[in-house]
């Protein structure tokens, strides 16, 4: 469950979710795993990038990067913010091997390409 995105994820939003996926007869085959449960792998994933120098602070909304089909490195001499981002918590996320299916809300779609 994506709940490191505070502002998009209210009061009530889990059990929305669940529920919309229920009404299209998807149940999950394992408990819920929450992105707030993950820091760890998110904090390794960190650790690994900046130790290949791959690791890089940005700040452009979804907006900002709407259309752009690749990265155009905007923000790359930027300092680096030590929250965990919601882009690299999803990407760690579909990499683990575990996870075989990923929903989105069409907003996001534009950003998976890039996630992948």
């Amino acid at each position: 469950m994506d709940d490191l995105d505070t502002q998009r994820s209210g009061p009530g939003a889990e059990q929305r979710i669940i529920d919309s996926l229920a009404l299209h007869g998807l149940q999950p085959d394992a408990p819920v795993v929450y992105q707030s449960t993950n820091i760890t792998l998110y904090s390794a994933a960190l650790t690994r990038l900046s130790s290949t120098g791959r690791l890089f602070g940005c700040s452009c909304s979804r907006k900002d990067l709407e259309g752009i089909p690749t990265y155009p490195g905007t923000c790359r001499s930027k300092p680096i913010d030590p929250a965990i981002a919601y882009s690299l918590a999803s990407a760690v996320d579909d990499g683990n091997g575990v996870i075989t299916e990923v929903f989105r809300e069409a907003d996001l779609l534009s950003a998976t390409a890039a996630q992948i």
